[in-house]
């Protein structure tokens, strides 16, 4: 039976009667039941963010705090809306149950009101921020790539096969996260470029080449047969995340089962456009050069700490590096004409992009595959 919407703004009244609900369903869970103890104004909310389908709290209360993720009420008569988040949910708590502390950790949720209590991470920081700021190290990137393999390393398909059959029905609703991945960015629109120019052409030649559309089809379809691990899905510098010596994975996710690659490939293009960002920058000062003399370390890194982590879970080296080089290759295209707003910038991220992919079947390692990609155009 659907459920009847409502038209009006979500408000803390709202979100504070979700709270209590949620508490009186769950009087165990932990820090949740402090709510039931607490005084209506001893209760304190925080809008941290409204994606438009759903709202998020950060919810204070006991000296204890949470973040509470809740379905708007406009969508809560949309059926799909409400499958959705239910799923979302449900494959949070599934990733948590097989490898804890890699992602936000759930307290308590629930289907009838479209809401969930997870873990408070609004003192972590991204990558991507560390990344503009400088403020990080180089061991943070192998501390990165191997949180990454602990992730693919629990579910492969090499030593957890059956899992890893009951994962591929778990996430079946994300099965098509490559194709839509590789199809949006053959698709993009270039309206957006501010005039005629090198950026354009390169965008334009690349983008509507026949070889180029024939071999992303190629590597879609080789994706949906390469079934070796659960993947995170949508692995950039906005949902990694640190604090001190802790690293968590963002809970905005599309889980699939899939090639190891495309989760590395995307973290990889990550460094490789922050150090084009950081050489091309005008007051390119100490500052500057020694960021970007850290993201050729990070690339580097990231490969080497990934495949060491994997072991024996990586068999095939030579198409695992070809795979990282499409991936990455694809997402600096990406990025060079959705993120970055400098257009010589954007055009060596571009060029650097187009390369990589271009070369992925002939790079013997991955040492090759970050020079290539760090080599500027002439």
């Amino acid at each position: 039976m659907a459920k009847s919407c409502s038209t009006s703004p979500e408000t803390h009244k709202d979100m504070l009667q979700t709270v209590l609900n949620l508490a009186k369903e769950n009087p165990d869970a932990e820090p949740v039941k402090e709510v039931l103890s607490s005084k209506p104004e001893d209760i304190k909310l925080k809008m941290l963010k409204d994606t438009g389908a759903v709202v998020v709290y950060q919810v204070d209360v006991g000296g204890s705090t949470f973040v509470m993720k809740k379905l708007k009420k406009e969508r809560m008569c949309d059926e799909k809306e409400r499958e959705k988040f239910a799923s979302e949910t449900k494959h949070l708590i599934r990733v948590q149950s097989l490898i804890p502390q890699l992602m936000p950790s759930v307290y308590c949720w629930s289907d009838k009101n479209s809401c969930m209590a997870i873990e408070d991470i609004s003192l972590f920081r991204s990558l991507d921020s560390n990344l503009k700021s400088g403020d990080v190290s180089r061991t943070t990137f192998t501390q990165v790539a191997e949180t990454v393999a602990r992730m693919h390393k629990a579910t492969n398909a090499i030593t957890e096969p059956e899992l890893l059959q009951e994962l591929e029905q778990e996430f079946q609703v994300n099965a098509e996260t490559v194709g839509h991945f590789a199809s949006g960015i053959l698709r993009m629109s270039l309206d957006h470029l501010k005039q005629p120019g090198p950026l354009e052409d390169a965008a334009v030649r690349f983008l509507t080449s026949g070889q180029t559309k024939s071999a992303v089809e190629t590597i879609v379809d080789d994706a949906r047969n390469k079934k070796q691990a659960l993947l995170h899905g949508r692995l950039i510098g906005k949902t990694v995340l640190f604090k001190d010596e802790q690293i968590r994975l963002s809970e905005e996710a599309s889980f699939f089962v899939g090639p190891y690659a495309f989760d590395v490939g995307r973290l990889l293009a990550q460094y490789l456009s922050s150090y084009y960002e950081h050489m091309l920058t005008e007051e390119n000062n100490d500052w500057h050069r020694q960021i970007m003399y850290l993201m050729i370390d990070a690339a580097k890194d990231t490969m080497d700490s990934y495949q060491a982590a994997m072991g024996d879970a990586l068999q095939n080296q030579q198409d695992f590096i070809s795979d990282v080089a499409a991936y990455a290759g694809l997402e600096l295209v990406r990025r060079s004409l959705n993120s970055i707003r400098e257009e010589s910038k954007a055009l060596e991220v571009l060029q650097s992009g187009i390369r990589l992919f271009n070369a992925r079947k002939r790079i013997p390692d991955s040492g090759r595959l970050v020079v290539i990609a760090l080599t500027l155009t002439l």
